[in-house]
């Protein structure tokens, strides 16, 4: 139980200041054992230092100390977005797609909208009044990590193009599900707006996208 508290929990410095928040329900056993080691791999890009790689080095691990040091270090070699600069782009008229796995597994989703939301936020201060005029983020329902990502999933290359080139805004997409064997859709569903998600309309086909609609929780 203090496993799952900990993981669903919001990752604080001692003053108080989230740098990661916490985790929904997922699948996270296919990937906890392999935290140390991507962990790890993110120190060493932060700061050259290979013995992150080693199990002492990580048990050694101060949060409020090295915390401040790999942020910068990834953000120095372009591993960490810059939400100031990334806000300037959205502010100037440019627009911008993001989207997150519902069920993702390896990246917190609520660490997302948490720095979705600094970034519009941002945005907003360098005069973009309504931010959802260039940047809109969406969720692919029940996906784990990295599904959604191929065009035959979500047509995300449509999506933007059409908004770029014809002023057309996405308001919803289809995802479709496929055995990751056969390459067969299983099922479609809508590809909601955060913070809406699919809820089914009680009738029709459940592997179909047209028995749901997008709503707010």
């Amino acid at each position: 139980m203090q496993t799952v508290k900990d993981v669903t929990s919001d990752v604080k410095l001692a003053d108080g200041t989230t740098v990661y928040s916490g985790y929904t329900w997922a699948d996270w056993a296919s990937y906890i054992p392999g935290w140390g080691f991507l962990g790890g791999g993110n120190a060493i890009l932060a700061t050259g230092d290979p013995t992150w790689y080693t199990v002492a080095k990580q048990q050694s691990f101060n949060l409020d100390r090295d915390y401040p040091i790999f942020q910068y270090g990834l953000r120095i070699i372009g591993a960490a977005p810059d939400k100031n600069k990334v806000a300037a782009f959205v502010a100037s008229g440019k627009k911008l797609i993001s989207w997150h796995d519902g069920s993702d597994n390896l990246v917190s989703i609520n660490d997302h909208v948490r720095n979705y939301s600094t970034m519009t936020n941002i945005a907003k201060g360098l005069g973009l009044t309504n931010p959802s005029t260039n940047t809109r983020f969406f969720i692919v329902p029940g996906g784990s990590h990295s599904e959604g990502q191929a065009l035959t999933e979500v047509n995300w290359f449509s999506a933007i193009t059409n908004w770029v080139e014809l002023n057309i805004a996405p308001e919803q997409l289809i995802y479709n599900k496929r055995d990751k064997i056969t390459g067969l859709v299983l099922r479609t569903l809508p590809v909601c707006r955060h913070p809406q998600y699919p809820r089914y309309n009680s009738s029709g086909d459940v592997n179909s996208a047209e028995s749901y609609t997008c709503t707010t929780p």
